[in-house]
């Protein structure tokens, strides 16, 4: 009836995020490309910044936007690359 529910589960190795995404999932292919992306001038804008927090990495972040703009694409029942109007 439930999944089951073990709160103090140990795991012998952290897992590996990535080990739970399939080999084709468009979301290789938008890391891959992201990382052959020059974000120079991000990094450079990053810093120069001297207050708070650090900050994310710029290209985990990229990733997370245009994964994001994936899911909500297929979510719609189309695919990005099309003439649709940004969100």
């Amino acid at each position: 009836m439930y999944k089951s529910y073990i709160s103090n589960d140990t795991l012998l190795f952290p897992p590996n995020l990535g080990d739970f995404i399939p080999q084709d999932a468009p979301s290789w292919l938008i890391s891959d490309i992201v990382d052959l992306l020059d974000l120079k001038e991000i990094h450079d804008s990053y810093s120069k910044a001297s207050d708070g927090q650090p900050p994310y990495h710029p290209s985990m972040l990229l990733k997370v936007v245009l994964q994001c703009r994936e899911v909500r694409s297929i979510g719609r029942g189309r695919h990005t690359g099309g003439s649709e109007s940004p969100a």
